[in-house]
């Protein structure tokens, strides 16, 4: 049985139980339910892994470290220079992520993109 003086919490967020209506109750025990059955597929994952791993001969510790050194996506280096500031060459973006402040101000102070594109 479930103390009705319990406090479920972190940081963010407290929850009385006692205070929450038969709805909410019930809403949380299947959130708490979905997470429970997500988190036990997820260990069956690892534990399957694991065998399969092992029936191969193959350490998991040297896996890791092969995904890790392995070329993949973002090891390609950095992006290449496609915008320059228009009084400062050290100031560049390469259009990705968010739009660097020089760049917004050089197009609020009447800059087209165009203007800023490196030839």
């Amino acid at each position: 049985m479930i103390n009705s003086r319990l406090t479920i919490g972190d940081s963010v967020k407290k929850v009385k139980l006692a205070d929450m209506s038969f709805k909410e109750l019930e809403a949380l025990r299947s959130d708490i339910d979905d997470e429970i059955v997500s988190r036990q597929r997820k260990q069956a994952a690892i534990e399957e892994i694991r065998a399969l791993a092992a029936a191969k001969g193959i350490n998991l510790e040297d896996l890791s470290r092969e995904i890790k050194t392995s070329p993949g996506r973002g090891s390609l280096g950095p992006a290449p220079v496609k915008y320059r500031h228009p009084s400062d060459p050290d100031k560049s973006w390469s259009g990705r992520g968010l739009k660097p402040k020089w760049f917004n101000e050089a197009l609020n102070s009447g800059f087209k993109v165009e203007d800023l594109q490196v030839s």
